[in-house]
């Protein structure tokens, strides 16, 4: 055998391995990613079945927008969260004046808040 075949041989074995490891590589990747897409599939099921238990007087998207807007900074800092003001406007509403600031009550008209919350505001 030549150097030059040798040479060949070499780089042809090293050119397979190098395929096997990228192989490899991507198999376990997928397997490593595999328990976490599944729990964050089960997780997204579980956030939408509970969203869709909301009134549906209450803006889902609005107040999503606007916990994505105040995480990344661009709300201002002296607007309450949407969550606390959904909680003041839930309160008032079970303790029977509207909340400041609510939107006319639209929650307070809501018969499925009360059986949201049997036990009243804990506050």
């Amino acid at each position: 055998m030549s150097t030059a075949q040798v040479f060949g041989q070499v780089s042809t074995l090293h050119a397979v391995g190098f395929a096997l490891t990228l192989l490899i590589m991507l198999v376990f990747g997928v397997f490593m990613l595999r328990p976490l897409l599944t729990a964050a599939s089960g997780e997204t099921r579980r956030i939408a079945e509970l969203l869709s238990q909301l009134p549906k007087e209450i803006d889902i998207e609005a107040v999503v927008q606007e916990v994505l807007a105040a995480e990344a900074g661009s709300s201002a800092a002296s607007a309450p969260p949407p969550a606390a003001a959904l909680q003041a406007e839930v309160v008032s509403m079970l303790a029977g004046a509207p909340a400041a600031g609510s939107q006319s009550g639209a929650l307070a008209k809501s018969p499925s808040v009360t059986m949201m919350l049997p036990h009243g505001p804990s506050v």
